[in-house]
């Protein structure tokens, strides 16, 4: 933390309002003016340690390399705002307007801001879009913020997919000249995958999926088992009976109907190794919803 303040001059709050460039300054223990609107200024290399910038309005600023320590942010307008490279540790935001803000390649250190408020700025770049949305999303976990967490937890997914649809269409200079038509090839599975996986259980985050694909597996494997011939044979209640040897085979529970037909024997095979499957993603799932709480 020392080495954010070494080197720097310490200048006061109010001269903001009437000089427009700042290198290497230290702005500490003081708020900023409210009914004030700060614009047209530049900072580079400025460290702000435990400022207000409560109910403030702030518009064409730039905030290069900058340092934001157990700084308070509420009610604040960020219009046009350039936070390039800088950082923020330790920081409160509650309540924010962010309109056309750059938050790129910064770094957050116990701080976040809900999702909501900063989700038009977030980084076009998948890569970067996808770092800072995981870094948000770590943060608000061990601040308690389950709701937030997920939010950013679920854009990094989706950035992720997004760099794997660039990458197999392969329609910008840079991907072209980055990928070759294997690696194209390559993450059409990963997209695969990448999609399967939050449809089956949310990655991990929504336990609800588990359920919703295993009573789908289930009524596919009863709807096939319809037309094995010991339950067709049957007289009545065929599908009620083709369902229950489905139930109990995903259950891995031995039915009282046990087909003889080889077919149907791997059928059941399968179903059984779903069960097992969907078994394991609602224990792994339910362990990291209760243990990383």
């Amino acid at each position: 933390m020392e080495q954010h303040y070494r080197g720097k001059n310490e200048e006061n709050i109010d001269s903001l309002k009437s000089i427009e460039v700042f290198n290497n300054k230290l702005f500490l223990n003081d708020g900023m003016d409210s009914s004030f609107e700060y614009k047209n200024i530049s900072f580079e290399r400025c460290t702000f340690s435990k400022i207000s910038f409560k109910d403030v309005k702030m518009k064409n600023i730039e905030y290069r390399h900058c340092v934001f320590i157990g700084c308070y942010f509420k009610n604040t307008v960020f219009n046009k705002i350039d936070f390039n490279n800088s950082i923020f540790i330790k920081c409160y935001f509650n309540n924010m307007n962010i309109i056309d803000t750059s938050f790129f390649y910064t770094e957050w250190e116990d701080t976040f801001i809900k999702f909501e408020e900063i989700v038009d700025s977030l980084p076009k770049i998948h890569n970067y879009r996808a770092r800072l949305c995981r870094t948000m999303a770590i943060n608000c976990l061990n601040d308690g913020n389950v709701q937030e967490y997920k939010k950013y937890f679920f854009e990094v997914k989706r950035a992720s997919e997004e760099k794997y649809k660039e990458i197999i269409l392969r329609r910008k200079p840079y991907y072209k000249r980055e990928y070759d038509l294997y690696d194209s090839f390559k993450h059409i599975f990963k997209l695969i995958f990448s999609k399967l996986n939050g449809l089956v259980w949310g990655y991990g985050e929504k336990i609800q999926n588990i359920f919703f694909s295993s009573g789908f597996i289930i009524i596919v494997f009863s709807l096939v088992y319809l037309f094995n011939p010991q339950i067709s044979s049957l007289k009545s209640n065929n599908y009620v009976s083709a369902l229950y040897v489905s139930m109990c085979n995903f259950l891995t529970i031995s039915p009282d109907i046990v087909f003889t037909d080889f077919y149907f024997k791997y059928l059941t095979t399968l179903e059984c190794f779903f069960g097992i499957a969907f078994m394991g993603f609602f224990i792994a799932a339910l362990f990291r919803n209760v243990n990383s709480r």
